[in-house]
C-alpha cells in the first residue's frame, strides 16, 4: 500500500550542529596496492564475515576487481571483470554487498568507437566475488546515453542512473536475477544527475540527486523522493535544498534507527564546501543544513558511509595551490549526526566503508609517483578528547513513562537521575543513550540536555503523530548527575523511554 506524496518540505526543529565535540585520530595500518597503474574511480563495499570488495577502472584494462576475506589484511590478485577493448571503456563504477556471498556491481560502459555514449552494465556474484555472471545491460541501448550509475543492496537490489537529464530507477527482489522496468523519478522539466540510493526496513527506498533547474546553472538544488511500499510507487519529487550557488552530487545513507543522512557539495570552483542534514521521520522533514568542511577551503566531497552502529563518516579533498587534490579531512559523528568531530587529516579518503565507530576501510589513489595506482588501508579511528574513557554498561532502562501512565506533556521538562543507576558511577560526565518517543499524540520533538542548563537549539528525536521514533545520542550530565528531557510539542503529549548503553568519565 502506498502513502501520500510529499506536498511540501519543512525543516524540523533541532538542526544538527558542526560543533567540535571531539577530536579523532586516524591510524592507517599500511596500504595495500591493488592495481597496476592508471587506475581511477575506486568503489568499496563491506560484506559479512570480513569480506571487503573493491572495484575500479583500469585504463587500457577495463573494469577491475579485488577482494579480501580477512577484513582487508590481504587481498586476492586483482582481475578484470570486463576487459577494455573493442571500442569500450568502463568508468563510474559502484559496488554493493548484499547477503552472504552477494556482490552487485554497476559501471558506465562507454562506446568509444560508434556512438561515444555510455550504457549501464551490471554484474553479480553469489560466491563472494570468486566468480561473476556475464554482464547484462540495465539501460536500453538506444543511443540516448546512460551514465552516473549507483547501486544499493538491502531488502532489494536497487540501481539508478541518469539518462538525458532524468534520474532512472530499477530494482530486483530476487538478488539481481531480474529487474523491474526502468522508471523516471526526477522532475522531467529539470536537469538531474548524480543519484544516490538508501534502503531501509522491509520496504523503504529513498533516492536523492542533484538538479540544475530548467537550464544548467539555474535553480540548483538537491532533489528527493521516497517509497514506503517496496518500490511500487514513489512520492512526487521535492527539492530539499534550493541553492543560490552551484550544487554538487549528494550521498545518501540510513542508519539502524531509520534516520536518513545526506551530505553534498555546494559552491563554485574555488569556494566549494561540504554540507550535511538529516531526517528522523523518513524524509518528511529535515534538519537545517550545517557546514562540515572548513569555511575557507575549496573542499570536494569524496566519501560518506554509515557504520552498523550508526557512526557517520564523511571525507573530502581540497584543491591545493599546486593544482593537486590531496585528501584533506575525515570527520565522524558518534551521535547520529547531532554533532561532528573536528576534521582529521587523512592519507586517503576516496571510498569509505565502516565496520564500527573505530574501524574504517578506505580505497584511494596514491600520491606522488603512485598517484595513478589504487590502494586499500585499514584505518583505526581513535578519539582524543571527549570520547576518551568510554565505558560500556549492560543496556539498561533509565526511564519509561509508560510504566507510570503519565506521558510527558507539551512544553514540560523533567529531570531524570542517571549516576548511581544502571551501573553509572558518580564520576560519569556523559552518557550514551537511546531515546524513544512513544505514542505521541501530535507532531513534535524531544530534547535531552544536562540538568540545570537551558534547553539547546537542537532536538534529539523528531516524530510525527502516532508514530513511535527513536534515536541515539550522547548527553552530558548536569546537576546531580542527571539528564533533563523536554517535550517540544506545541500541544499534546508523548511517552518517553530512555535506555543507557555506556558513559564517559
Amino acid at each position: 500500500m502506498g502513502y501520500a506524496m510529499i506536498a511540501s518540505l519543512s525543516f524540523a526543529a533541532g538542526a544538527a550542529t558542526p560543533a567540535d565535540q571531539s577530536r579523532v585520530e586516524l591510524v592507517y595500518e599500511g596500504a595495500t596496492n591493488l592495481s597496476s597503474s592508471l587506475s581511477s574511480g575506486p568503489a568499496l563495499a563491506l560484506g559479512p564475515g570480513g569480506a571487503v570488495y573493491v572495484t575500479w577502472g583500469e585504463r587500457g584494462g577495463g573494469l577491475a576487481f579485488s577482494r579480501s576475506v580477512d577484513d582487508g589484511l590481504s587481498f586476492f590478485p586483482p582481475r578484470l571483470l570486463v576487459a577494455e577493448g573493442g571500442g569500450f571503456r568502463h568508468l563510474q563504477q559502484r559496488i554493493a554487498a548484499g547477503g552472504p556471498g552477494e556482490v552487485h556491481l554497476v559501471s558506465a560502459e562507454f562506446d568509444t568507437w560508434w556512438t561515444g555514449l555510455p550504457e549501464v552494465v551490471y554484474l553479480r556474484s553469489v560466491d563472494g566475488g570468486t566468480t561473476f555472471a556475464r554482464p547484462v545491460y540495465l539501460s536500453a541501448i538506444d543511443g540516448e546515453g546512460s551514465n552516473e550509475p549507483t547501486i544499493e543492496a538491502g531488502w532489494a537490489v536497487a540501481a539508478a542512473w541518469t539518462e538525458l537529464g532524468d534520474v532512472v530507477y530499477i530494482q530486483s527482489v530476487d538478488g539481481g536475477l531480474t529487474f523491474t522496468a526502468p522508471r523516471t523519478l526526477s522532475d522531467p522539466t529539470v536537469q538531474a544527475s548524480c543519484p544516490s540510493i538508501a534502503l531501509a526496513g522491509p520496504e523503504n527506498a529513498y533516492v536523492a540527486w542533484y538538479h540544475a533547474g530548467a537550464m544548467f546553472g539555474s535553480d540548483e538544488g538537491i532533489g528527493f523522493t521516497r517509497s514506503q511500499d517496496g518500490g511500487a510507487t514513489f512520492s512526487a519529487p521535492v527539492t530539499l535544498i534550493e541553492q543560490p550557488v552551484k550544487g554538487w552530487c549528494p550521498l545518501l545513507g540510513v542508519d539502524g534507527t531509520g534516520t536518513l543522512h545526506l551530505v553534498w557539495g555546494q559552491g563554485v570552483v574555488g569556494q566549494r564546501r561540504v554540507r550535511y542534514m538529516r531526517s528522523t521521520d523518513e524524509g518528511a522533514t529535515w534538519s537545517a543544513p550545517v557546514l562540515l568542511s572548513g569555511a575557507a577551503e575549496d573542499s570536494i566531497l569524496t566519501g560518506f558511509t554509515v557504520a552498523p552502529d550508526g557512526t557517520l563518516f564523511a571525507s573530502w579533498r581540497y584543491y591545493s595551490d599546486a593544482g593537486l587534490y590531496p585528501c584533506r579531512s575525515i570527520t565522524a559523528s558518534f551521535d547520529g549526526g547531532l554533532t561532528f568531530s573536528r576534521p582529521a587529516p587523512g592519507q586517503g579518503c576516496s571510498a569509505l566503508g565502516a565496520r564500527s565507530s573505530s574501524e574504517l576501510r578506505i580505497a584511494f589513489p596514491g600520491g606522488g609517483a603512485d598517484s595513478q595506482k589504487l590502494f586499500h588501508s585499514r584505518v583505526t579511528v581513535k578519539s582524543a578528547d571527549s570520547l576518551h574513557g568510554f565505558h560500556t554498561v549492560t543496556p539498561c532502562r533509565l526511564a519509561d513513562t509508560r510504566l507510570t501512565g503519565a506521558p510527558l506533556r507539551a512544553g514540560r521538562t523533567i529531570v531524570l537521575p542517571a549516576t548511581g543507576l544502571c551501573g553509572l558511577p558518580a564520576e560519569a560526565e556523559a552518557v550514551a543513550v537511546n531515546v524513544t518517543a512513544a505514542q505521541p499524540s501530535s507532531d513534535g520533538y524531544l530534547q535531552l540536555f544536562p540538568a540545570g542548563t537551558p534547553p539547546p537549539a537542537t532536538s534529539t528525536v523528531n516524530f510525527r503523530a502516532n508514530v513511535t521514533r527513536a534515536n541515539n545520542a550522547v548527553v552530558a550530565l548536569g546537576a546531580g548527575g542527571a539528564v533533563a528531557a523536554r517535550n517540544g510539542m506545541a500541544t499534546g503529549s508523548s511517552h518517553l523511554v530512555l535506555d543507557v548503553s555506556g558513559y564517559f568519565r
